[in-house]
């Protein structure tokens, strides 16, 4: 059983290869802010409708809209942040074979015994130039929000987890997306995984 944590640096196509490495590993999905899977994806036993309703049951218990400022702070701490929901969805999803694409993945799943943590790396003007054809920036745009995205995930990571998300040893496999075709990049994770 394996499952793929997929990091990658801002601009590096990351969240794409996640997509293509799931489709062609036949397992689900799962992205920070939703959760992908084809129906039955977790065999079947009903993981995949307790996570969902786990989520819609913490969504439903925020505090209501109208509600003094008091009563908005008292409830907003006993409610779960979005981290811990993500991560809690990670944890979940990882009991069955999946592609967890989240920067901060391999650190919520350090010690999973089958997870093959993936790095997706770029050189910087490749990154810039794919990022500005992407959003539709300039130059120096794209690369003050590549180096804002950067340092903030790297800045959470090394502050929730203490990891650093540069590290190689964080990683079991390291790729320059900007070297492979994004087939062959998702071949080299399949067997890696």
């Amino acid at each position: 059983m394996t499952v793929w944590t997929i990091s990658w640096q801002p601009g590096s196509d990351g969240e794409r290869v996640a997509d293509l490495l799931a489709e062609r590993a036949g397992v689900p999905l799962v992205h920070p802010e939703n959760v992908v899977a084809p129906p039955g994806a977790f065999g079947g036993d009903g993981r995949m409708d307790r996570l969902t309703s786990w989520l819609c049951e913490a969504a439903a218990s925020a505090a209501p809209i109208f509600v003094t400022s008091a009563d908005r702070v008292a409830a907003r701490s006993e409610l779960p942040s979005a981290r811990e929901l993500i991560e809690s969805a990670i944890l979940e999803a990882a009991r069955s074979p999946t592609v967890v694409v989240d920067w901060s993945a391999f650190a919520v799943l350090t010690e999973h015994p089958s997870a093959c943590h993936v790095r997706i790396r770029a050189p910087l003007e490749w990154r810039i130039q794919m990022y500005a054809r992407e959003h539709c920036l300039s130059r120096e745009a794209s690369k003050q929000a590549l180096d804002r995205l950067e340092r903030h995930r790297r800045t959470l990571v090394q502050r929730r987890y203490g990891r650093a998300l540069d590290s190689v040893e964080n990683f079991t496999v390291v790729c320059d997306a900007s070297r492979l075709a994004l087939d062959d990049l998702v071949e080299v994770l399949l067997v890696a995984g």
